[in-house]
């Protein structure tokens, strides 16, 4: 008797998990077609950071993960994850001196 029960337990127990269990995504070539050629038109500009090509394309990007329900990573409460950006210059005449140049406080 005790083993039906243990069976009948660990039965459930996995009957629950299976059902918690996201399905798998399916891809189709349809959409990866859409998806590149949106990404590589000419509209986009190429795609260069700290422009509007970039950010259109990061637009889109963001528009595909809402439209399969991807979550936000950890606190966001979007897709993009906003980071300062700085650049090493050269100072002039002091060779091997390098200085920290906020090319953009949040982007």
């Amino acid at each position: 008797m005790k083993n039906r029960a243990k069976a009948l337990v660990l039965t459930l127990a996995a009957l629950s998990l299976s059902a918690c269990e996201r399905p798998e995504p399916t891809v189709d070539q349809a959409s990866v077609e859409r998806i590149l050629s949106t990404l590589s038109a000419d509209e986009m500009l190429g795609r260069e950071a700290f422009t509007p090509g970039a950010d259109m394309a990061a637009e889109f990007i963001a528009e595909e993960f809402a439209s399969i329900g991807l979550d936000f990573f950890g606190d966001l409460t979007e897709y993009q994850q906003r980071f300062p950006v700085r650049q090493f210059i050269k100072v002039e005449d002091r060779p091997n001196i390098f200085a920290i140049k906020l090319v953009s406080k949040l982007h």
